[in-house]
């Protein structure tokens, strides 16, 4: 029967704005129409006001229209609705397969059908043929007049090609919908129905809210998730929503933790880390003592430990427990979202970013670990240090002892206003502005005084008989073979303690030696050219320590000679050699001295001039500026140490002079 495409309707129980179009379906359909002519393949019915609506074929209808042709030939039958839904469930299960919006959109046809061919009946005697066939006796009517038709009369209905657990899957989703359980359009997102029911278990199973649902089964999609991934990945997926809620409440506020509703804690990562930074010096490098390469972090500050120091924080975690710091610093920086969450379970907690989950042991033992303690911030003791006790301390690092000979030269020694270091051929002394109390004597250790310098402390914890007091203050003092190491407590404006640990020992008197050198009538100003500067910095990219190796800026040496009208600059590690020389206004004997090159560049800053001062044959360099002294040793008169020998036995001449001294 000839028909105008424009009078054909699709079938009315199909919902064209909710089936996907396979585009490229209708592009081969045009092609082949082209090519072929249109095969009378469409079945249609009357429908009304002279129209006729097709049961399948709709891509071939769209094909045809968008071709522009008028008029086709196609096959006019007398069809129910029953047969319309079962020709239409054909035509989706062929050509879509298991697509979620398809086969719901089919069920949800038939179902519906089917209840209101149950509503015309009033009971199973009434029951016309249709009901009867599908039904067997009034006991299955009954619970279908209630509860409306089920999987299995659905599937009766429909056909053999339509599976139990499909229907099953698409009764469910209907019902947990209506329950506002899960959005069923989310749902229909995912290439199969396989996916779909992973999917929607799963966000029942999370309790993930509605109007979170889509955006997650999008994330999934773009993913290509699988149906196992889908089970084990949708908290991690809901973990984003979760934390992202607190991001208003921790970022760019003073508040640096919160806690969800199964009371885990929910961090601020990046001011996380930048606490972890703070106390990381503390940190030994390998367990070198129990405990030592562990943080522990309280609800109030977290801290290090190590044998000579130890460093607290201020950042509220609501924590109390210990963790190894290493990998637990190295997977936070490595994480990608800028909040966490921290979950406590009995041996180890769980770090969970958007899509990270990480799992660290941990203890409640203290190492026995002797930290200050808690609330020693808000000591009553604490007082102002010097203002330029960072630069004091800056300048006599350079001449602390890195041998072992005595404890006590491996520390600056502050008493009064007065900073001292000694390495036993060199001396620095640096006058402070303001002075702290003379009855106490303080000893810095060289293992602290790189980061202490580092934290600016301006307030110092003083109070003789706590550092000294061995049975009252136990917690701040650590005994080792028959020693007794006190603490001596530091903070900058931040409110970090930086606690370094100190020895009971006399400092050794060198003032008096080096007061008997610096009175020698025997001396000579000389005055070194300001091009000095920048041969020893050039110089110090290669200088190496007393045995060769390339180190950081205090461990590291050059040597300058001075001889008639020249003057040599020569630094060496294991890794090269430089050496440069210049012309100087010098006509005195030659000498050579050693000297850390960024004390001589900072000494450098502030003059040019240095003293040669001489007693009982040996010579000493002698540095002056309006608050420091610097007094170091000279080598015998000889060559600077030729670039082709052996640095080492450079190093041993020095040592063995200072030695016959």
């Amino acid at each position: 029967m000839k028909i105008k495409v424009k009078d054909l309707r699709p079938n009315p129980f199909r919902k064209i704005d909710c089936y996907p179009i396979n585009r490229d379906k209708v592009e081969a359909l045009k092609v082949s129409i082209n090519e072929t002519t249109f095969w009378d393949n469409l079945l249609a019915r009357r429908g009304k006001h002279g129209k006729f609506e097709i049961a399948y074929g709709h891509h071939r209808l769209v094909a045809l229209k968008e071709l522009g042709i008028k008029e086709v030939d196609i096959h006019v039958r007398d069809l129910d609705d029953t047969m319309m839904i079962k020709i239409m469930a054909d035509e989706n299960l062929h050509d879509w397969r298991t697509n979620p919006a398809v086969v719901n959109e089919t069920i949800l046809a038939a179902k519906e059908f089917l209840d209101s061919e149950l509503a015309k009946c009033k009971n199973w005697n009434m029951a016309n043929k249709f009901i009867c066939r599908l039904l067997k006796n009034a006991k299955s009517f009954s619970n279908a007049k209630r509860d409306g038709a089920g999987q299995t009369t659905i599937v009766k209905f429909l056909g053999d090609n339509w599976k139990q657990w499909m229907v099953q899957e698409v009764l469910v989703t209907f019902k947990e919908s209506d329950e506002g359980k899960i959005d069923r359009q989310a749902t229909e997102l995912f290439p199969t129905q396989r996916l779909a029911k992973a999917f929607r278990e799963n966000v029942v199973k999370c309790e993930i809210p509605l109007e979170e649902q889509k955006r997650i089964a999008e994330e999934m999609i773009k993913d290509g998730l699988g149906y196992n991934q889908i089970e084990n990945q949708m908290p991690l997926y809901n973990e984003s929503q979760k934390l992202s809620k607190y991001a208003d409440l921790l970022i760019g506020s003073e508040q640096t933790y919160a806690k969800d509703r199964e009371g885990h804690i929910i961090l601020n990562r990046i001011e996380f880390l930048n606490a972890l930074d703070r106390i990381k010096p503390g940190v030994a490098k390998g367990p070198v003592i129990e405990g030592s390469d562990w943080i522990w972090l309280g609800s109030e500050r977290i801290g290090s430990y190590n044998f000579n120091m130890t460093i607290s924080c201020p950042f509220k975690t609501g924590l109390e427990t210990s963790v190894c710091f290493i990998d637990f610093y190295k997977i936070l920086n490595a994480m990608d979202s800028e909040i966490i969450k921290i979950e406590e379970r009995e041996n180890e907690i769980v770090v969970h970013s958007d899509r990270t989950q990480a799992g660290f042991l941990i203890t409640q033992d203290d190492f026995n670990i002797p930290v200050p303690p808690l609330g020693i911030e808000k000591a009553n003791e604490w007082e102002s240090l010097p203002k330029d006790f960072i630069e004091a301390l800056h300048f006599c690092s350079f001449s602390v002892a890195r041998t072992k000979y005595k404890e006590a030269l491996n520390c600056v020694k502050i008493e009064g206003n007065t900073a001292i270091s000694c390495d036993n051929y060199r001396l620095t002394r640096y006058k402070m502005q303001d002075e702290l109390d003379k009855n106490i004597q303080l000893l810095i250790h060289l293992h602290s005084l790189s980061p202490l310098i580092k934290h600016c402390p301006r307030e110092i914890l003083l109070n003789k008989e706590k550092l000294l007091n061995k049975e009252k203050y136990k917690s701040w003092i650590i005994t080792m073979n028959d020693k007794i190491f006190p603490w001596l407590n530091f903070k900058n404006d931040e409110d970090i303690i930086f606690s370094s640990r100190t020895i009971n020992e006399e400092y050794p008197q060198v003032e008096e030696f080096a007061s008997k050198i610096t009175k020698s009538k025997k001396r000579k100003k000389i005055e070194l050219p300001k091009e000095l500067r920048k041969m020893v910095a050039r110089t110090h990219i290669l200088a190496g320590d007393e045995n060769g190796r390339s180190g950081i800026e205090y461990d590291v040496f050059v040597d300058i000679k001075l001889s008639k009208h020249k003057l040599i600059c020569f630094g060496k590690s294991h890794l090269g050699w430089v050496r440069e020389e210049i012309k100087i206004k010098y006509d005195g004997e030659a000498f050579q001295f050693r000297i850390r090159p960024v004390l001589l560049y900072e000494m450098l800053r502030k003059g040019f001039e240095i003293t040669l001062l001489e007693d009982r044959q040996n010579r000493y360099l002698f540095l002056e500026g309006d608050n420091y002294k610097h007094l170091v040793s000279c080598f015998p008169d000889a060559e600077v140490q030729d670039q082709t020998k052996s640095v080492r036995k450079k190093r041993t001449q020095g040592k063995k002079f200072i030695r016959n001294r």
